[in-house]
Order: C-alpha cells, then structure tokens, then sequence
C-alpha cells in the first residue's frame, strides 16, 4: 500500500504509446516522457493545473501561459467569462463571482474543468488543434483521492483524446527541472499555491512522503485578509475578491529586509498624509 501511494503521488502511473525499456530512476522516466515531446510526430503538452491558475505551454517553448482556472460572472453582466476572457473581453471586474473546479485543493467538479480546458486548448491560446497527436504531461494535488484521479484520466483520454498522458505533481516537476539546472541528490520543494503550501523533500528523484509538510496558508488567504483589513479601515472590498487580489500581486513582494521594509512603509504613509 506504501509504494501505491508513492507511485500516485510521484505521478509514476504513466500510460504512455512510447518507449521500450523501464527508465532505471524516476527522473530517467520522466527524461524520457519529455524526450518523446521533442520529435516530429508528438508534441508534450505540459500543464499545471493549480486551483487558482494554469499554467500550460508545449515543450521547447520559451515560457508558459497562465490562464484563470476559473468561470467568472460579473455582477452585472449578462455572461459568463472564461479564463483568460474576463482580461480581453470584460471591462467592468467588479463584484465577480467565481466557479472554480477545485474544492479545498482538490479537483471536484470536473464539467466545470472541462469547460475551461476547452478555452485553454482554444485557437487563441494553447492551439491544441489535435489532441491525439499530442502527449500530455497534467499536475495533480499530493495526496490525491483515487475517487478524483479516475475521472480526471477518463476526462484526458476519453473527452479529449489524449495520444498518451503522464500525471505527476508541481514539487516533482520543479525537482525535475531544478535537477536539469544543477544535479543534486537532496532537493527540498516549498510549493505555494492558491489553497495551501507543501514543503516536499526529494531524494534521488523520490518524493519523501513522510516528510512532506502541509500548510493551510495560499495566495486566497492572504487575499481574504488583505480584503479584511481594507473593509476595516477603508470601504467594504468583501465583494471584491478580483479587484484585492490585482492590488496583492501587483504591490506585495517578498521582503529580504523586514525590518527595513516595514520602516520605509511606515515612513512613506506617514509623509503622504502629512503632505
């Protein structure tokens, strides 16, 4: 039972049409998942499909697209926005509802994921003409129920046609490519995402589940607090998840100097209300 779930975090359930002999360590199969994507007859398609954003692009381009994992409606709109549409297509952003195929970091509602990978694969975006003559590299959460893998892989192969399709997880992918930078036997992954953050240990190319850690702490709680704090002191935001969260990527960062950087705010508020 122990290897089973090794295998299914890792993402080793491979179902591939490629490939003779058994690569001999996880990154080797993982090389060889990739290699296939270079030739001329398939292309790999790899996409990581988090709560709050995909992250998506075929193997050999020079960076990703990020689309919105998400239908959103406006709440005076007559429609519905898919994704990327609401920054092309909308131009009043207020007050959105979100519908979101992922449920506490898991993916629960699979019509609605369906729905968004259609816009995703679009001519506009991904340009996945032909799924069948593409490979498939999908993220999946850790410690993913098997009652959510099945019909994830059932909506890969069946809905969409997938020519092959290998699921892992983001800490394996950033392992993986931190790895092609710069070998090492020990790797240690802090994974962030929209729900919660995982801090994973990777040696010689195996997630160590026992000591992977889990923190209830992502980008959505501190859009909710950020939303806290400026109903409190300002204007009621606590409508206004899409407009708190722009200001929070678009201001935030990550303080190398805490002490100073809090200094420095404290100043420039205190000036900008004297002047």
């Amino acid at each position: 039972r122990e290897r089973e779930r090794e295998k299914a975090s890792l993402g080793l359930g491979v179902q591939q049409t490629h490939g003779t002999a058994p690569p001999c360590s996880c990154f080797a199969k993982m090389e060889g998942v990739v290699a296939a994507g270079t030739g001329l007859q398939a292309r790999t398609l790899v996409m990581d499909n988090g709560s709050g954003h995909i992250k998506a692009g075929f193997v050999g381009d020079p960076s990703p697209r990020v689309i919105t994992n998400a239908i959103m409606k406006p709440k005076r709109a007559r429609r519905s926005y898919i994704g990327a549409q609401l920054e092309t297509e909308c131009k009043d952003r207020s007050s959105i509802y979100f519908k979101r195929p992922f449920e506490q970091g898991f993916p629960t509602k699979l019509d609605t994921q369906k729905e968004i990978w259609e816009h995703a694969f679009g001519k506009d975006m991904l340009n996945v003409a032909s799924p069948g003559e593409c490979n498939l590299i999908l993220t999946e959460p850790l410690f993913n129920f098997p009652d959510l893998r099945e019909p994830l892989d059932e909506l890969v192969f069946e809905d969409f046609g997938f020519a092959s399709y290998c699921r892992t997880t983001a800490p394996y992918l950033a392992a993986f490519a931190a790895r092609c930078r710069k070998p090492a036997p020990c790797q240690l992954i802090v994974d962030t995402g929209f729900a919660f953050s995982h801090v994973v240990p990777v040696f010689d190319g195996r997630v160590v589940l026992d000591g992977v850690r889990r923190v209830d702490v992502g980008g959505k709680v501190l859009t909710n607090y950020l939303k806290e704090l400026l109903s409190y002191r300002h204007v009621d935001l606590t409508g206004e998840t899409y407009v708190v969260n722009e200001v929070k990527e678009d201001t935030s960062f990550v303080s190398m100097d805490f002490a100073g950087d809090l200094a420095a705010a404290s100043s420039s508020s205190s000036s900008s209300f004297s002047s």
